[in-house]
């Protein structure tokens, strides 16, 4: 291989300069136009250049040293040449001269203009992309993204007490993606700013961009596609905990919420935690007993969004000094427009106590838990007389246990559903039975269709179909008018997305629909049972409101 000539290490250094910094290339621009300046102006000295007569001086003047100029008219004239082209000299040697120091403005000046606008188009394109970093204080930091982050967001929305409060998103999706869902979702004009940023929620210099120092909480979310999410979540809380140091245990540092499905889990979760004040949600047990508890109670599901939602009554935790020392039983009656349900004291919950426990009377600096519409509630204490129930036997019409169930489909809430469904049968000492029908049963095998969950469930007698609901005549062969409820689980194959499984749902529940409208006789007594739905993705659970299903 021969020798680099010189031409070679010219293109190198060219290179070279072209891939370093905005600041450095800038630096050398401007020593190379002083260096120009320097140059011609001694050899406009040392040739003896003439200014012309805009600058008032002739050479009787410069041969007396008599010039109004610092440090001398030549320099301003080589300056003022680099600087504006419209001069016009007589002198030959003064006009290519002239000529010389325009074509050089031309070269230098578009240099500096080429570097300013590629800066520009690069500072544009880190927007785009979001990679810069985020300066804000008291924001809420959500990490990752899926079907969970616009209701999120939307009830956030909706509590939020500030205006102006700045919600960051860091999501390996594409930033346009998300800024389009977002817009479409909620329109422009919003009470919180957006700041989406492109990222991993394990990686630090991502983290570095949301400034989690200054946040007021900060969410992880499952992936939604991935099946060891809980890996990626500690993962993630690992490097936030990183990210923060010594401030994670300090006074005002940010809250932290992560999603966690396996209960196996949250042990390791609060160890990688290292201080942060972590609040663990466990979804997928929190759903099953929403939806099981939906499926024996009637009207429950409009009780659940009526909690869960800042439409109307919700749960607040507040510091009320006037409780300090007061017993349960007057604490319960305290609020003219709110419910008290316990209180929060050193990181402990106390939910409804009673004069048997230690923690009947509130301890001093307890905050309350309580049930109200808006915090405002909170302010007005007004102490009345407790209310007496009445007393005496069950009344009639009274809801029975449902001891029948039929659940059409199958994830990882099922064995979560019968564990509580089997705790309701051993308090009551019955024996219920579920039917169990799902096409992908056999991809998450537990037992024998024939005797599944052997020795599991003692007090349910299950029996599981690994066929289709919406094949024909499989609906009907289950005789769904002889169940007390009827569970509908949005199935999580491995080809379908959110929308398809939705739709899912929502075909089996029009069956079960059509079958009430068409059947005569038994097949009118579905029309008394009750049907939950399950639904993920907000859109269509709005499109099912309806409907008289019940739907989580």
């Amino acid at each position: 291989m021969r020798n680099p000539r010189f031409r070679d290490r010219l293109r190198y250094r060219v290179d070279r300069f072209f891939q370093s910094g905005f600041t450095f290339q800038v630096f050398i621009s401007f020593s190379i136009v002083v260096a120009i300046i320097f140059v011609y102006s001694v050899l406009a000295h040392f040739l003896g250049v003439l200014p012309g007569r805009d600058f008032d001086v002739d050479a009787e003047d410069l041969a007396a040293g008599r010039e109004p100029f610092w440090p001398s008219v030549r320099f301003w004239w080589v300056l003022t040449h680099i600087f504006d082209t419209y001069w016009v000299e007589r002198g030959s040697l003064e006009q290519f001269l002239s000529i010389a120091l325009t074509l050089l403005n031309y070269l230098v000046f578009a240099g500096l203009v080429g570097l300013v606008g590629s800066k520009l188009a690069e500072r544009l394109e880190r927007v785009r992309r979001g990679t810069s970093r985020i300066v804000e204080s008291g924001h809420i930091v959500i990490l990752g993204w899926s079907d969970k982050v616009v209701p999120i967001v939307r009830q956030l929305i909706a509590g939020l007490d500030l205006k102006g409060t700045a919600i960051a998103i860091l999501s390996e999706r594409p930033m346009e993606d998300i800024e389009s869902e977002l817009r479409r979702e909620f329109g422009k004009k919003q009470r919180v700013r957006w700041a989406i940023r492109t990222g991993s929620p394990t990686d630090v210099s991502d983290l570095r961009l949301l400034s989690l120092q200054t946040a007021r909480t900060i969410i992880v979310l499952q992936p939604g596609e991935e099946v060891q999410g809980d890996s990626r979540v500690i993962k993630s809380i690992v490097t936030i905990a990183h990210t923060l140091g010594d401030a994670a245990s300090m006074k005002g540092a940010p809250s932290l919420i992560a999603e966690i499905e396996q209960s196996a889990m949250h042990a390791i979760a609060r160890a990688a935690a290292h201080g942060l004040c972590l609040s663990i949600v466990h979804p997928s047990e929190y759903i099953a007993k929403v939806i099981l508890q939906t499926g024996r109670q009637r009207g429950l599901a409009s009780v659940y969004e009526e909690l869960l939602a800042y439409d109307g009554s919700e749960f607040y935790i507040r510091r009320q000094p006037g409780l300090d020392g007061m017993r349960w039983s007057d604490v319960a009656f305290a609020f003219e427009d709110a419910l008290p349900v316990g209180f929060l004291h050193e990181g402990r919950t106390t939910l409804l106590p009673h004069s048997a426990e230690r923690a009947a009377v509130c301890p001093p600096g307890a905050s309350i838990i309580a049930l109200a519409r808006d915090q405002r509630a909170l302010d007005r204490m007004s102490p009345s007389a407790p209310m007496v129930l009445p007393t005496g036997r069950r009344e009639r019409g009274a809801i029975q246990p449902a001891r029948r169930l039929l659940l059409l489909g199958y994830d990882q809430k099922i064995p979560r559903m019968l564990h509580e469904t089997n705790e309701y049968a051993r308090a009551l000492g019955e024996s219920f039975t579920v039917c169990l029908v799902s096409p992908h049963y056999a991809r998450n095998p537990v037992g024998d269709t024939k005797t599944p969950f052997a020795g599991e469930y003692a007090h349910l007698d299950i029996e599981v179909i690994p066929r289709d609901p919406l094949v024909s005549g499989v609906l009907e062969s289950l005789h769904p008018d002889s169940f007390d409820v009827i569970i509908i689980i949005g199935e999580h194959a491995a080809t379908e997305t959110v929308e398809d499984i939705d739709t899912r749902s929502i075909m089996i529940l029009l069956l079960l629909h059509a079958r009430r409208r068409e059947g005569g006789g038994d097949c009118a007594a579905i029309a008394h049972r009750q049907i939950v739905v399950e639904i993920h993705h907000h859109e269509t659970a709005r499109s099912r409101r309806r409907s008289r299903a019940n739907t989580t």
